[in-house]
């Protein structure tokens, strides 16, 4: 499933997000600042990177071919309450 989303926040905050889409969508390595690990428990199958200090993308990437499933953003306290 393919979506388009509209999102009005912080201009800086779309900004860094959109980069750090561009980045996983092309395959590139997040350097260090990105704190990319790979979630554990019912999320294990996820990846959890920041775009900014307190703000996430939690995304999932298929093998065989190049998928990647945004499947949250936001702050700690908005993800994971």
């Amino acid at each position: 499933m393919c979506a388009t989303v509209r999102w009005s926040g912080n201009e800086r905050t779309i900004k860094e997000v959109r980069k750090t889409i561009v980045f996983l969508a092309n395959g590139e390595g997040l350097s260090e600042k990105y704190r990319n690990h790979r979630l554990i428990g019912d999320m294990q199958d996820c990846f959890e990177c920041h775009a900014l200090p307190d703000w996430l993308l939690i995304y999932r990437k298929h093998e065989d071919i190049l998928v990647l499933e945004l499947i949250g953003t936001g702050s700690h306290s908005e993800l994971f309450e």
